[in-house]
């Protein structure tokens, strides 16, 4: 089964909607792919524009800066992330069945469903693991939530602490839990590479040791009883 998912943005993110036009696509496409290879800090609209065949000034038509850009492209990643899994556990008959597919799709995302989007799923996975938390380490941040500009993102954790507390309804902190997990299945694969002595498993094909780590980390503090309200 396939599934196309189109991106609605929030208007805040950006001065044209990239969606509407073909170099708009091309902006979003091929720039995601810059950005993944050049990272955040070299990244620059003019470095894009030359590599898509374009303008930096048409790219500034569309977006105000490269933070825009990036929380543009963070945005799409969360809200799908949402769609898979709210799709992923639909069928599942246990919490705990949903908890564990939930840790799985946020690591590995080996989807029943196959995805396509203007950016692939790949693509922005990537770009999270590398950049999400520049998106919010930010001194406007404050400025940029009251724009709902971080909500896709607040969605998506929302949607998982809701499992957490269908599983153990007296656990006092599943908001807490959830983005520590989101955070998590990001921060641990990228430490295994870059920063490895971070953390005490080595990235290799197949591995499924920060799996077995965030399930048990999950899980205990569910059944953590110190944690009932």
């Amino acid at each position: 089964m396939a599934v196309e998912i189109k991106f609605n943005g929030n208007p805040n993110l950006f001065l044209k909607d990239p969606d509407l036009s073909n170099i708009g696509k091309r902006i979003l496409q091929q720039g995601a792919e810059v950005l993944l290879e050049l990272g955040y800090e070299d990244f620059t609209f003019k470095k894009m524009a030359l590599r898509i065949g374009t303008t930096e000034a048409t790219v500034y038509r569309y977006f105000e800066n490269k933070h825009r850009y990036l929380l543009y492209l963070l945005s799409w990643y969360w809200n799908i992330m949402q769609f898979i899994i709210e799709s992923e556990t639909r069928h599942l008959k246990t919490d705990r069945e949903k908890i564990e597919r939930i840790i799985e799709l946020l690591l590995h995302q080996d989807m029943q469903v196959e995805i396509h989007a203007l950016v692939p799923v790949r693509t922005l996975t990537q770009i999270a693991k590398n950049e999400a938390t520049k998106a919010y380490s930010v001194k406007a941040v404050d400025d940029l939530n009251m724009q709902k500009l971080y909500s896709p993102y607040k969605e998506l954790s929302r949607c998982i602490g809701d499992v957490f507390l269908s599983y153990a309804p007296e656990y006092a902190f599943s908001r807490n839990l959830a983005s520590t997990l989101l955070e998590m299945s990001l921060h641990l694969p990228y430490f295994s590479i870059h920063l490895p002595n971070l953390t005490d498993i080595n990235s290799y094909p197949g591995s499924d040791l920060h799996d077995r780590f965030l399930k048990n980390m999950v899980f205990n503090n569910l059944h953590d009883k110190l944690s009932k309200i």
